[in-house]
This record gives structure tokens, sequence and C-alpha cells, in this order.
């Protein structure tokens, strides 16, 4: 991970492009021999490999869970200031407006 993304939700650790990373090493090794991972979803190549034994099914859930965490609050925070981002705002105010968009109470609930 760069420092410099660690708040960054598309490119820092554990954010969208590395689960999306995960998802494209199956459709480059498995790909050439199962079309089933011929397909753009990254969800849906996940739930694919769980299928087939490749990743156990309660991995498969969590990554898919913060898969669909992690590109609804791209949303809202792209929504909140109509601009293509993906870092978490270094304002408290800002964090806490993030976090009842998210439907949190506060921010570190919407860490949790």
């Amino acid at each position: 991970m760069r420092p410099d993304k660690a708040d960054d939700i598309k490119l820092g650790r554990g954010g969208i492009r590395e689960i999306e990373f995960s998802a494209q090493v199956f459709q480059l090794i498995r790909g050439g021999q199962d079309a089933g991972f011929r397909v753009r979803p990254t969800l849906a190549v996940l739930r694919h490999a769980a299928a087939h034994g490749l990743i156990d099914t309660s991995v498969c859930e969590k990554l898919s869970q913060a898969y669909r965490f992690s590109r609804e609050l791209e949303h809202r925070l792209q929504y909140r200031n109509d601009a293509q981002t993906h870092a978490i705002p270094v304002d408290r105010e800002e964090r806490a407006a993030l976090a009842r968009a998210m439907g949190c109470d506060d921010y570190p609930m919407l860490l949790a």
C-alpha cells in the first residue's frame, strides 16, 4: 500500500481495486478454460470462484460485502462533492456527514 493512499477507498489497502484484482486473477488464470470467468462483474467472478471451490464461500461473502460497502461509500463520497473522488475527507464534520449518509450515527461507527 502506498502511504499517500491510506484514506483512498479505491487504491488504499483493502480497497476496491484489491478486490477487483483478486477477481481478475481468477479471470486470467482460469478464464481460458472456464467461460464462467469471462464475465465483467467482479461479484459474479467471486461467486463463480466460490462455486467451483477456488475460494471458501465465507471468503467470497466477506469480499462481496466489502466490495458492496466500498462501492456504496464511493458513491456517497462522490454525491457529496459532485466529483470523481475516492478519498475519505480529513475534516471531522465531513467525516461525520459521510457516516450519516451511510446510515451510521458517527464516523467511528462507520469504521466498525
